[in-house]
């Protein structure tokens, strides 16, 4: 009788679990392609008003601050600009928010490892601005640890979305260290002569190796992209999509985290796997059925 009762209980508590399943599916957001779910999860933009005469102090919702002088721009003539002028920015700061804005931390394939990754727009009257000769933006982006010979790069926006970063050949445009944010906490200091994307940057200086990622049970070939996050780095890279496979020929050696998000039938599908990377290796996904949320708490793990 006893054993009964319990495999009752085990029976009911399966059932349980399953039903919560279900109902979180259920309450999925829907997604017509891969663009549209990267359309949506991409990192959001925040816009200010401010005096363009006056210095320029905004804060994002991550802590980051983007100072600028007074008079800070000009028209894309060269004109200069007086009165309110808008200021939108986005902060990309962490693992998760890179997968999901597709911005990978890569130069010409190369890894970068990243202090942030930051978009700047000026405009007035939705006309587009740029800084005026001789002025710099300073972001000021708050540090887990401090992260030596870290540089400014500038972000090209590619075919696929993302951005492929080029390091600045401007000598003015430096990062440095300090505290002005306050309660001593740690900041990287990015002063820039440009806006658009820009990224407190460094190269990854080691052996690169190449690596196979093979689909799995994928529900879309099509409709997947695949990442690589470097375990214990600010690093994301993307992986070259074949038609089979995936296959990086650019990447570091050691413990990494391969993701792989698909969308199909208007499901969103994830796959995560702890590997290590080596020379010549590979891994096999498995995917599963998600919703933002879940996969979102699931990126949030990594670091």
């Amino acid at each position: 009788m006893r054993l009964l009762a319990l495999s009752f209980v085990i029976a009911l508590f399966a059932s349980s679990c399953q039903a919560d399943l279900g109902e979180d599916l259920n309450k999925r957001q829907l997604y017509t392609s891969l663009q549209d779910f990267q359309n949506k999860s991409q990192a959001a933009s925040q816009t200010f008003t401010v005096n363009s005469s006056n210095f320029i102090s905004v804060q994002g919702t991550k802590g980051t601050r983007f100072n600028f002088p007074p008079n800070a721009f000009v028209t894309l003539n060269n004109q200069p600009v007086t009165g309110s002028v808008s200021i939108e920015v986005k902060e990309i700061l962490k693992p998760k928010e890179m997968i999901l804005s597709n911005m990978p931390t890569v130069s010409d394939g190369k890894p970068l490892e990243s202090g942030g990754q930051f978009f700047i727009r000026a405009t007035q009257n939705s006309q587009e601005l740029k800084l005026a000769p001789g002025k710099q933006v300073q972001v000021q982006a708050k540090a887990d640890t401090p992260m030596v010979n870290m540089r400014v790069f500038t972000g090209q926006v590619t075919a696929t979305g993302s951005v492929n970063w080029q390091q600045s050949t401007n000598q003015a445009d430096v990062v440095r260290q300090d505290t002005t944010l306050g309660a001593g906490a740690l900041v990287h200091s990015m002063f820039s002569s440009t806006v658009s994307w820009v990224n407190i940057d460094k190269f990854i200086n080691e052996q690169l190796i190449s690596y196979t990622v093979f689909p799995g049970n994928c529900p879309d070939l099509a409709q997947a992209i695949t990442y690589v996050h470097l375990t214990g780095r600010n690093t994301v890279m993307g992986i070259t999509k074949l038609a089979d496979r995936f296959s990086a020929d650019k990447i570091v050696a050691g413990p990494a985290t391969v993701v792989a998000i698909c969308v199909k039938d208007k499901k969103l599908y994830y796959a995560f796997a702890p590997v290590t990377l080596t020379n010549g290796g590979s891994v096999t996904l498995q995917f599963m059925e998600t919703t933002e949320e879940d996969l979102k708490a699931k990126l949030a793990t990594l670091h």
